[in-house]
């Protein structure tokens, strides 16, 4: 491997002129800088950018922690941060969490975070814990917060970026309530860690707030228990409309991605259930994928240039070694071609005969006459 020295031996110059060179950081003679020049071109030298780091006390890189590859709206936010974050000459490390059972992030997670020496962690995600978050924190590293719910004991040394779901998830229901729907279902984010119908998870309270601004009830048939995957996305959509589990399903369906509410609305399809006429789909956050279904998605969402932007600007303001920030943004409303009012008298949804569930299960049983 080419090194400093090599660079040195050619050029006829000592070491340190060919780091003033490379560093441009002290005067060296024209003479001397063509020659450093030539014997870099001839040699092929590339500097090593950890020892340079390691004399600067910085990285360099930009750790963004997300929680799931599924996810098309942070692609979209991703996009953007990466290329503000190569123009103010950082680069970015995209880190997929390490989750236990409990959608948590595992603790050898965090001790690789911490051991990377970051210039700054972007937690993208709700799957570190208030004592995880805050142990990142004292352990040095520059942490700024994407805030989807409630915490209450974080180190202030952490910066928070907070999207204003529960005030936008609030606005798009009570659209769909204005427009005469009153039996609306929310299918909250995958592998949320906290309970998923806890006022602490702000697009829940949000949908919480409409309710309760027009005095509707919580209805636990709209809303599921448990979905960990897009299979039981789908099996739930089925049973919701099956008549003799549902007797009055839902005109409206409320779902966190993009990528689940184009997996309800696949569902939808099979069904044989029309969109928006005999049920209308929103979705709680905006991608480019909310463009492409067939109809395309009414959301609300942040603009993920902006937020990009904004985020950038945060992190440095940490790498400088300036005080944390909090700061809000607000989410736009996308009206698109899935909502409807409500059909005045709705048909009974008939279920495909043939039609296996997800899990498995038979959903239309043959009757005697059809067995003789």
């Amino acid at each position: 491997m080419v090194t400093r020295n090599d660079v040195a031996r050619l050029a006829k110059v000592s070491p340190a002129v060919v780091s003033y060179v490379i560093n441009n950081s002290n005067y060296v003679s024209e003479e001397k800088r063509q020659a450093v020049l030539a014997a870099i071109e001839k040699l092929n030298y590339i500097p090593n950018q950890n020892a340079k780091n390691l004399r600067q006390g910085r990285t360099h890189m930009i750790a963004v922690v997300r929680g799931s590859q599924q996810n098309d709206m942070f692609n979209d936010l991703l996009f953007y941060l990466e290329n503000i974050a190569n123009s103010r000459g950082y680069h970015i490390a995209l880190i997929t969490v390490l989750k236990t059972k409990d959608y948590y992030a595992t603790e050898d997670f965090v001790d690789t975070l911490i051991s990377r020496h970051y210039d700054a962690v972007f937690v993208a995600n709700s799957s570190l814990t208030e004592q995880q978050l805050n142990r990142l924190s004292k352990s040095g590293a520059k942490v700024l917060l994407f805030v989807t719910r409630d915490y209450y004991i974080l180190d202030s040394s952490i910066s928070r970026i907070v999207p204003h779901y529960r005030m936008g998830v609030k606005n798009i229901v009570n659209r769909l309530i204005e427009l005469g729907h009153r039996r609306i279902s929310i299918l909250p984010n995958l592998s949320y860690p906290k309970d998923q119908h806890s006022v602490s998870n702000h697009r829940f309270a949000g949908y919480m707030d409409a309710l309760m601004d027009h005095q509707l009830a919580l209805n636990m048939q709209y809303v599921p228990s448990s979905c960990q995957n897009l299979s039981d996305v789908a099996d739930f959509v089925y049973r919701m409309f099956d008549p003799s589990v549902t007797p009055d399903p839902p005109t409206a369906i409320c779902a966190d991605e993009p990528f689940v509410v184009a997996t309800v609305l696949k569902q939808l399809v099979s069904m044989g259930i029309r969109v928006p006429e005999e049920v209308s789909l929103v979705c709680f956050s905006n991608s480019t994928l909310a463009t492409v279904t067939t109809p395309e998605l009414t959301a609300v969402g942040f603009d993920p240039n902006e937020f990009a932007s904004v985020s950038m600007e945060m992190m440095e303001n940490l790498i400088n070694g300036n005080s944390s920030q909090t700061r809000i943004i607000d989410l736009n409303y996308y009206k698109r071609s899935s909502v409807a009012p409500p059909p005045s008298r709705r048909p009974k949804a008939k279920l495909p005969e043939t039609y296996q569930s997800h899990s498995g299960r038979s959903a239309a049983e043959p009757s005697k006459e059809e067995l003789q």
